[in-house]
């Protein structure tokens, strides 16, 4: 059985220490250092939240594949902006 993961971007950056030259791959993850240091909940969470999930499905021998995509759009449920939300405004406003 496969399982799939939704991430995000967030699980990898902000990885100020990472070498600018190297391609972010498997072995980069968000510095949890400099997440709490800068009170950055989402992406320290995100980070956690994957690493766990590739410990649970090492131990079970799960087949785990993980998406980490920059933005995800969809439906817009609350009444305030979020994270994402200027992205697409700014999209639609650039026609």
């Amino acid at each position: 059985m496969r399982l799939v993961l939704t991430s995000s971007i967030s699980a990898i950056a902000p990885s100020p220490s990472w070498p600018t030259d190297q391609v972010e791959a498997e072995d980069c993850w968000t510095d949890d250092d400099y997440c709490k240091q800068d009170g950055l909940r989402y992406p320290l969470s995100k980070m956690l939240a994957e690493k766990a999930s590739w410990e649970l499905a090492y131990e079970k021998e799960l087949d785990l594949v993980v998406v980490n995509p920059g933005t995800v759009m969809g439906a817009v449920i609350p009444t305030g902006l979020n994270a994402s939300m200027p992205v697409l405004v700014q999209l639609l406003q650039d026609q």
